[in-house]
């Protein structure tokens, strides 16, 4: 490209000098004088200036009575009329068709720079013509783009080494793709192993000198060879290829020729967690506070841990890999700093048979098995801020401990008063900036919140919130939580005749409103062999929610907004949802009954309802006195019971009120649970 601009740059001081040369005519001459065509800067031809025209004009013809004026150009021995039949002394034409034109005239290659002799031909009335001088143009013409040349560099083979995952190797070294003049691209290096699709290594590289190179670390390579499909810990030919693009124009992408490398990779394992014992907990590894494997990147653990030693003082611990003793390490190279606050921060590297000594206190901790490094902060405090405050720290909402949950949780919920929309925030430690959680990126691009990542996003409604820093996975989950309850849920399927309804099938109603604990009994059946039904929860009649555990089971992980139907066998349910932890739990109901003040309950009694498959509804038959109340209850426990307060007239709701006998007698009593559950009593 140097070349290309050094040329362009004599082209146009060469333009200008000849822009100031004289064009020598006798203006007292009564002979015929043919057009004299004006002298013409360079044309430079780039997708960047294609809309553009180029213009030519020429001192007319004189003691010519003319007809007409045709415009030609020539290169070597090929001459092209580029217009027949001017009347003026101008010619004008878009560049991106005179680019067209002198590719198909001159047979031109992509990206050349040409000299194109041009004139004007003068026509009288009778067809005689008069050729009037030549001007030569410098002509850059530029193809739309031109894939990179070759691949220089590839290795046949790599063998790579788990032992070093750190260094460095050029996967990859390819002569650069020319979009024409000033024009740079960028790269993406691409994996391919077999049929599955392209992996990407590498993204938006750029070379030097018309050279550019793809280098990535032993393990960085590792993790895409094998998700680009390689198989672990052992040999794969994968096509590796670079793709050239230019972001900001529009020209399309397009591929360099194939590599084949034969890599052998290899088999990266780790434990699902590991324990770290020591004096704080008395040097148990069954009993000792766990961290989890990372399921984005791999050999690394991060978490909190509890490390404070009764009394103060240090802590001392090891990292075991099971919950006993046994190929047990701890990080060598320890350094402990005092941080501004009053609180430490821990770096590490390289293994080592010794114990790590830190301050007593509860930390976050990042530890990699695969690098053997560690990171450590002792959280003194940890403080939820972003833009929802503006930043402002002294609006930053504190998080606490929850020990039970393996969790921190705000101390108070908080509103935020507008949408919320890609608002960008973080979790900090300790009041200050230098160590923070965030979004980071693993070797192969996935995303995950983790220390010492950007500015996260959330997308929320305004309303009341509570915030949960979800620590009982690798990566950890930050959870906003509506606090903005609505009044019921429905159970939204196809079971006992139901259609899907999100508004109009099954309700489980608020219990709990702090708690977001909704409660409510429900009656599926089915008919259907195999059983393809299904439910899930819908709240506000528009939010569909799933599970993402197993859709037969009785306890559920809910998704908001997404996952799979739930599908238990059937049978009657009681139903208890938490929209905070997003959590379903069924109990199956064995047996139902009424219990009351009537004579032979005693409210200590369960007289037994029967069911009927036909209708789906449970019946006895009852003597009361006026006055008398009762409820129904299921395997005769009182946590589970409906009274009064559901929809409707004959509406029933978990634990709610009790039913009264108006006039004595005796009655058939019918509760149908597979509707929202409603009872008639008939005397």
């Amino acid at each position: 490209m140097k070349t290309i601009k050094n040329t362009l740059c004599a082209f146009l001081a060469a333009a200008a000098a000849m822009a100031c040369t004289p064009i020598a005519v006798d203006i007292f001459t009564t002979e015929p004088v043919a057009p004299q065509l004006t002298s013409h800067s360079d044309i430079l031809l780039t997708p960047a200036t294609m809309e553009e025209s180029i213009s030519f004009t020429w001192e007319k013809a004189r003691n010519i009575e003319v007809a007409s004026y045709s415009f030609y150009m020539e290169n070597g021995d090929t001459e092209f009329s580029l217009s027949d039949g001017i009347t003026g002394t101008a010619f004008t034409m878009n560049k991106s068709t005179f680019n067209d034109i002198i590719k198909d005239a001159f047979e031109l290659e992509p990206n050349v720079s040409l000299s194109i002799i041009f004139y004007v031909v003068a026509i009288d009335k009778d067809g005689k013509q008069y050729k009037g001088n030549t001007v030569s143009v410098n002509v850059f013409s530029s193809d739309e783009n031109v894939a990179p040349a070759e691949i220089v560099v590839a290795p046949e083979e790599l063998v790579l080494n788990i032992d070093d995952p750190t260094s460095n190797i050029d996967v990859l070294i390819w002569t650069e793709a020319r979009y024409g003049y000033n024009i740079t691209p960028k790269y993406d290096v691409m994996l391919k192993v077999g049929d599955a699709e392209p992996y990407t290594l590498a993204s938006n590289l750029t070379g030097t000198d018309g050279i550019a190179t793809c280098t990535v670390t032993t393990d960085a390579l590792n993790d895409a060879a094998v998700a680009a499909g390689a198989t672990e810990g052992a040999k794969t030919d994968i096509d590796v290829f670079a793709i050239s693009h230019v972001d900001d124009l529009d020209m399309p992408a397009i591929s360099s020729d194939t590599a084949t490398i034969a890599v052998t990779t290899y088999a990266a394992t780790f434990p699902e967690k590991v324990y770290l014992p020591g004096n704080h907990q008395g040097w148990d590894p069954a009993t000792a506070p766990t961290i989890n494997v990372s399921s984005v990147v791999k050999g690394q653990y991060e978490g909190f841990a509890d490390l404070q030693v009764a009394g103060g003082g240090n802590c001392e611990f090891k990292f075991c890999v099971k919950p006993s003793w046994g190929d047990d390490f701890a990080i060598d190279n320890i350094s402990v700093k005092s941080e501004t606050g009053g609180y430490v921060s821990v770096s590490g590297s390289g293994i080592t048979g010794d114990n790590i000594a830190v301050p007593s206190g509860v930390y976050w901790i990042k530890m990699s098995k695969k690098f053997k490094t560690l990171q450590m902060v002792q959280i003194t405090e940890l403080d939820l801020i972003g833009a929802f405050c503006n930043w402002d720290t002294s609006k930053e909402i504190t998080l606490s401990m929850d020990p039970n949950t393996h969790s921190f949780v705000s101390d108070a919920s908080f509103t935020f008063a507008e949408e919320q929309t890609n608002s960008e925030y973080k979790v900090r430690f300790n009041k200050q900036w230098d160590w923070s959680l965030g979004i980071c990126k693993s070797s192969t691009g996935a995303e995950y919140f983790g220390l010492g990542g950007d500015n996260a996003k959330m997308s929320q409604k305004a309303g009341k919130y509570n915030f949960t820093l979800d620590c009982n996975s690798n990566p950890v989950v930050p959870k906003f939580i509506s606090l903005d309850m609505p009044a019921s849920l429905v159970l939204a399927g196809d079971y006992s005749g139901h259609s899907w309804s999100g508004t109009d099938d099954v309700k489980i109603y608020l219990k709990d409103a702090d708690n977001g604990i909704y409660k409510g009994y429900v009656t599926m059946m089915y008919t259907e062999t195999p059983q393809t039904w299904g439910f899930k929860l819908v709240k506000n009649g528009t939010t569909w929610i799933g599970t993402s555990s197993s859709p037969g089971g009785l306890q559920h992980n809910l998704v908001d907004g997404g996952g799979e139907n739930m599908k238990p066998a059937n049978g009657h349910y009681y139903v208890q949802t938490d929209m905070i932890n997003l959590t379903l739990n069924l109990t199956a109901l064995t047996s139902v009954g009424i219990i009351g003040d009537f004579e032979g309950s005693g409210w200590g009694t369960d007289i037994a309802m029967a069911y009927d498959n036909a209708s789906m509804t449970w019946s006895c038959d009852q003597t009361f006195a006026a006055g008398n109340q009762f409820k129904f209850r299921f395997n005769s426990d009182w946590g589970y019971n409906l009274g009064t307060g559901g929809d409707g007239e004959n509406g029933l709701i978990h634990e709610g009120g009790n039913i009264t006998v108006t006039e004595a007698g005796t009655y058939h009593i019918v509760l149908d649970m597979h509707n929202t559950p409603t009872f008639t009593m008939t005397k």
